[in-house]
Parts: structure tokens; sequence; C-alpha cells
């Protein structure tokens, strides 16, 4: 009942971050350009790609399957494996199951 409990806590908390996240994200693009006049421009795409790979790593983790999860790497992260990244990433899924 209580892992019920946190996974429904873990499921709001979640998806109102995904919220601040995207509403803070568009403020603080607004903020960047405003601050770089006259500098170097931001790349503000190159910046939406790593918070949307960020996203896919996150939910490609609640996964419990071990297979699903080395898919999703090499399919949506583009992670290969036997790369640094790559073993890096499964050992942090492992942690995060309790597997390591």
């Amino acid at each position: 009942m209580r892992l019920s409990r946190f996974v429904g806590f873990f499921s709001l908390w979640r998806e109102g971050i995904e919220t601040l996240v995207s509403k803070e994200g568009e403020i603080q693009d607004v903020r960047s350009e405003e601050m770089s006049r006259g500098k170097r421009p931001i790349d503000i795409g190159a910046r939406r790609r790593r918070l949307l790979l960020r996203k896919k790593f996150i939910e490609a983790t609640q996964s419990k399957d071990e297979g699903e999860f080395r898919a999703a790497l090499t399919r949506d992260l583009g992670q290969m494996p036997g790369s640094r990244e790559f073993e890096a990433s499964m050992t942090a899924w492992r942690k995060y199951h309790g597997r390591a």
C-alpha cells in the first residue's frame, strides 16, 4: 500500500515538474535572449533538445525490464551498447531498481 501511494505521488510530482519545467523553460528562453543582446547568441534549440533527452531518460528509467531499458537507450537516446555513456546509464538504472 505504501508503495502504491509513493508511485501515485511520484507520478503527480513528475507531471507537476514537467509543467513547471515547460513554463520555466519558456520564461528562461525569453530572459536568455534579452540578456544576450549584443553577445554571442544562445542556442535555444540545443537547450530544448537537452531537456527532451532528459525527459526521455527519466521515462526510460521507469521501465522495470532491463531489455526494454536497453532498447530505449539505443532507440530514443542514441547511446550505443559498450559506450561509456551506455554503461553509466545501465549502472544508474540498476541502482535505481536495486539490482546493483
